[in-house]
Order: structure tokens, then sequence, then C-alpha cells
């Protein structure tokens, strides 16, 4: 069995580092005000998120999640987990069985 994203939206909470490639692409399809730098490391520059921790470009409709930035969504998305994973995220991450036992 192949990794299988079950929309939770944990990893919608992780800090996503861009590249100037990523925010040109993501800028050419639309969108804007959508980056800034990193407070920890100020020579990143990563995605906003929401005052509830969450992406700027997650949407959460009852218990599914999609992305608005999904077809050019940047390399930490696509490749999340970052390491080749058999199981569920719930299954082999323990802070995603603690994000969604505090959601829920």
């Amino acid at each position: 069995m192949a990794f299988k994203c079950e929309r939770c939206g944990y990893c919608c909470t992780l800090k996503v580092v861009l590249t100037n490639s990523e925010i040109a692409k993501i800028k050419a399809n639309g969108f804007t005000d959508f980056f800034e730098k990193d407070e920890e490391d100020n020579k990143n520059t990563i995605i906003k998120r929401k005052d509830n921790g969450d992406c700027l470009f997650l949407e959460r409709v009852k218990n599914r999640t999609s992305c608005r930035l999904y077809s050019v969504r940047p390399s930490p998305c696509r490749n999340y987990p970052p390491y080749e994973q058999d199981r569920l995220c719930k299954e082999f991450n323990p802070r995603v069985r603690a994000y969604l036992y505090k959601t829920k």
C-alpha cells in the first residue's frame, strides 16, 4: 500500500518554505499576498498562515480539506511525507494523532 492522504489537514499546518520559482509560479496563477519572511529564519520565505495555523490556501468543509493551490503547490506539499511511507499518516506520525484528537 502506498501512502494515501486522508485529507485531515495536518500537513497544511506545517511551515512551507518557498523557492523564488515557486513564488513566481503561484503568482502566475493569480494568487497575491500569500508569502512572508520566516520569523525564525529571515532568509526563508514561507506561505502565510491563517490565525488558526492553517495554510492560507487550505479550505475546510466539514471533515474534508482541499487546497486552492493544488495544481501549483510547492515541493514540500507535493512531497509530503518527506520520506517513503506505506502507512496512513495518523499511523506513522504521532503529531497527526495529537492534531486529529485536538481538532475533533
